[in-house]
Parts: C-alpha cells; structure tokens; sequence
C-alpha cells in the first residue's frame, strides 16, 4: 500500500543520511560541475524522485509482525505500468532496488543497534572511571562499615545482586568496577566497528542501486569506450605515417563494425549498426575534443575513422524473418523486401556510413557465401546504389569458393554481374552495360595473356595462376601502398 513517512514537528520529512547521502554524492560524480557545491545546495536541487529514496518510511504492523507479500516481476510490471512508468529498463532497475533496498536497510537497521551500544558504553565507561575515583577516596576516609553502605549502592546501578555483594571483601568492590571497565571498552570496540561495518555495507549496496543498469546500456557503453579507444589509435597510427612518408597520400585506418547475420545479436539490424557507429563516433569525438581539437575537426575525424562494413549476404538472411502480409504473393513480399533491403543500404550510403564491402550473395536462409547472382540478393542493385553516392571504398568479394554455373569463380562472376566491359584471353566479351569502375576493366586487362587452353581458363582457373604482378601493373604508390611502405611487386 501507500508508505507513511517519519516526520518532524513541522510537518516535514525525515531523511535517512546514509540514503541522502549516497544521492548528493553521486548527482556530484555524474556533473563535475557541482564538485565544488556544498553538499545542502546539491540535495535541495535533487529531484523530488531523488528525496523520496532517503526518506524514512514507517511500517505498517499487526500483531508485532511486519506483513509482506511475495510479488513476482510481471506483477510488479503491471503495477509500475499502471502508475505511468513504460521504459522496461526502468522498470527492471526499480524491479532490482526493491530486492536490494531492504538489504540496506537491514545493514543501516543493525549498525544502529551497535552504534548506541557504544554510545551507551561511551556514557558508561566514564560514569564507571568517576565511581572508581570516588570509592578509592571514600576507602581512605570512610570506616569498613560506612564504605561497604555506599559502595554497595553504586554497585547496585550496575546491576549487582545485594545478597552477593554483601558477602563479598571490599577490597574486591574496586576490581569489580575495573572489571566493569573493561567490559565496556570491549562494548565500545564491538560497537564502533560493528556500526561503522554495518553503514559501510548498507553504503556498498546503495551504490549498488545508484549504478543499476541495463545490460543493453552497459554493453553500449563498453562499445562505446572501445571503439573511441580504438579510434584514437588509428588516428595516432595515420598521423605517424604522414610523417614517415610525407611524399605519398596516406589513407587515413577505418574502424568497420560489420553487420554480422540476424542471429548475431545487437547490431545486426542496419539501424541498430548505425545507432551503434553514431555512439562510437560521439564518444571519440568527445576524446578528440578533450585534446583540444576543435568542433568541425573533431567530428570529422570521427565520422570518417569509425564506419560500417557491409556485408550484402548477411544483409539478405533478414528475408526469412520478413513475415507475408495477408493477401501477398510470394513475389509480393520478395518485391516489398528487396526494397526494404534496398533502402536501408542507401540510407547508409548516403549518409557516408559505409567503409568497407562484403560482396556475396545468398539464399537468405543461411550465409552460404554463394557467388554475386546465384542467390537472390539484390547484389547488383547494392552496387548502382554506391556508385550514385559516389562510394569509392573497398570492395571485397567474399562469393563463389568454387565455380559458377557458368564455370566463373566469385570475383570474375561479381564483375559479371555488375556488367564490367571485359574480354577474356581469347577475344569473348564478358558482362554487359560497362560499369564505370576503371579498376576492374583495368586490372582484367592486365590478366589477359596468362592463359591456358580452355575457355575461362588461365587465371581465372586453376591450370595457371601468377604469383607476381610485375612493376608496370602494379597499383601505383600514390593511390595505394601497403602499411608497411614498400612497393608492390
């Protein structure tokens, strides 16, 4: 039901210090602003959600019992639910600081059961040195008789039974009291360490509840740290082989994070990959911003380190969790994927998400690495999409492990399909509507001439490959050049 809080004489609620001050110290770590602000001004800033937390609330009780109800996770849901709260990671973390609070609460409950034993044992053992002064005094000045009367009346107010102390020697009334003494520096010991254990636990499990999570946050947090890490070694590695090769255009290192298939996990989905390269550009920009580049800078150099690898096969297996809409044919839903798959790889392209190409193609029920065309990937509309957005990147062939159909492997069967103008060894056209990727045409021509007999042989066979491009057809040192310096032979 409804809590009934403590409160003072005005009318205002008490506060748990241990609670408030678990709240004014962490509102300080999460705003560095505030490090220098008095610990009130912080607490009267708090949020009214915030001062609820430290509030001392009263039990409600029947028959010296406090009644409780075991509430399950969706139960509780459902209540938290219906008082407004709709983010399930808010729910689970109150879900979670209702187990934890009464731990808290226990360890606070105990700690002050021992705190005012050492409190009591503080006033004690005073009282008990000032009875020890007076007694040796009276015990010089007194008669046995008058000394054991009032002796025996303070031995009383700790608890002494009369019939035994009167048959004891008063020489053993003082060793009674040290004895005493003793005893409360032991209670004074057990108290302090005890209460002071009993708040450093209750302290732990507060900012146990003060750092509750999710794990999705969690892991988009680590993520982010790791790819800002990262990031900045890049940048650190391309700066230094400016300065090595001051003559030669360095392409700056590129972080891809790749779109691993459905099953994968977080980042699979394009969307959530682009949130995720969005996060890790945030946080280095941040990092880049702290060395004391500026804005304009800053952003740059995080939105071209850190980018995407997209894979086109993995992309398609999305097709067998497309559900048919009611009346769709077959074809219907192929149509309304391939646009969906379409439209987010130029949402990515066009935004300047993209880094790096996987090119292969699929059934789009497992990632079997078929060759560009023999799936039903829209590999070649993947392509034109690029070209308009003026991508000119990496692209790999990761299709076609053996043949084709038409016996091409998966990198001659990608220029095919992408309609590269090409001739083979022996004068055969290849492809059609030349895609205006000079690379390709180029480095196929410089093929020409190892050959063997049978048509689709020589390199693109296995009766002879080359294991050497000679000087003159190598990539020239000004467009590309391994990270290690030296040239191609």
């Amino acid at each position: 039901g409804n809590r009934d809080f403590l409160k003072d004489e005005n009318g205002n609620p008490l506060y748990e210090e241990v609670f408030k001050d678990a709240k004014v110290q962490k509102a300080r770590e999460d705003n560095p602003a505030l490090r220098n602000v008095s610990d009130d001004d912080i607490w009267e800033s708090l949020p009214e959600s915030d001062k609820d937390f430290a509030k001392i609330y009263l039990y409600e009780s029947q028959n010296g019992n406090i009644q409780v109800e075991s509430v399950t996770y969706d139960t509780f849901a459902e209540e938290q639910k219906k008082r407004g709260m709709t983010d399930y990671k808010q729910i689970q973390k109150e879900f979670v600081k209702e187990q934890l609070l009464p731990q808290a609460q226990a360890s606070l409950g105990q700690s002050r059961v021992y705190e005012a034993r050492y409190h009591g044992g503080l006033m004690n053992i005073e009282k008990i040195a000032k009875d020890i002064d007076t007694l040796t005094e009276l015990k010089e000045t007194l008669s046995d008789d008058q000394y054991r009367a009032i002796a025996l009346n303070t031995l009383k107010d700790y608890g002494g039974r009369t019939d035994i102390l009167e048959k004891m020697d008063t020489d053993q009334f003082l060793n009674i009291l040290k004895n005493k003494q003793n005893e409360e520096k032991n209670e004074i010991l057990m108290g302090g360490e005890s209460g002071a254990s009993g708040r450093s636990r209750a302290r732990e499990v507060i900012r146990r509840i003060e750092n509750l999570d999710s794990l999705e946050n969690y892991a988009l947090h680590k993520s982010r740290q790791s790819m800002a890490e990262l990031g900045l070694y890049a940048i650190e590695r391309t700066n230094r082989m400016k300065e090595l090769r001051p003559g030669d255009k360095v392409k700056p290192i590129t972080i891809t994070l790749e779109n691993i298939f459905p099953e994968g996990g977080y980042g699979s989905h394009p969307e959530e990959l682009r949130a995720l390269v969005d996060e890790g550009r945030d946080e280095l920009k941040q990092a880049l911003l702290q060395q004391g580049h500026d804005e304009s800078e800053a952003q740059k150099l995080s939105d071209q380190t850190i980018k995407i690898t997209l894979d086109t096969g993995h992309l398609n297996m999305w097709r067998k969790y497309f559900k048919r809409q009611d009346g769709e044919t077959k074809e219907d839903t192929d149509k309304r994927f391939k646009q969906w798959y379409t439209e987010q790889v130029d949402e990515l392209a066009k935004n300047g998400y993209i880094g790096n190409m996987h090119i292969a193609d699929n059934l789009g029920w497992d990632d079997s690495h078929l060759a560009a065309g023999q799936g039903n990937a829209p590999v070649r509309e993947v392509m034109e999409i690029l070209r308009r957005h003026g991508y000119d990147d990496v692209v790999t062939s990761e299709g076609g492990f053996g043949r084709g159909p038409g016996g091409e492997f998966g990198l001659q069967q990608t220029w095919k399909l992408a309609g590269a103008h090409f001739t083979n060894y022996n004068g055969n056209q290849l492809g059609d509507d030349a895609w205006t990727n000079p690379g390709s045409t180029r480095l196929y021509s410089v093929m020409e001439g190892y050959g063997g007999s049978a048509p689709g042989g020589g390199y693109f066979s296995d009766i002879q490959k080359p294991n050497f491009i000679f000087k003159g057809y190598a990539p020239d040192s000004e467009d590309w050049r391994p990270w290690s310096g030296t040239g191609m032979e």
